[in-house]
């Protein structure tokens, strides 16, 4: 009971920074989840609140940045925010 309560108030803690700041990292999402012990599908699950949060979750937060920018020089503008993480899910990263 103790190991699911440091889950979830882990995650709430991460989960509200990264509502704060519309992003967060590969890293922050590791680190947070060091020494806890998960199943893929419960890291899944994890990956899926930040999306259906609109949070971004990205490689750091400089990409995020850049990301953020409309990409033009593709003839549409194109915004590349959420693109890296939707490309990971969909192809079961």
């Amino acid at each position: 009971m103790e190991q699911q309560r440091k889950k979830v108030d882990k995650m709430a803690q991460l989960l509200e920074s990264a509502k704060q700041r519309g992003v967060v990292t590969y890293k922050e999402i590791m680190d947070s989840l060091e020494n806890l012990e998960l199943d893929a599908e419960q890291v899944d699950r994890i990956y899926e609140v930040f999306e259906s949060e609109g949070i971004d979750v990205v490689e750091d937060i400089e990409s995020a940045v850049i990301a953020s920018e409309p990409v033009e020089d593709l003839g549409d503008i194109v915004s590349a925010t959420g693109g890296t993480a939707k490309y990971l899910k969909e192809h079961g990263v």
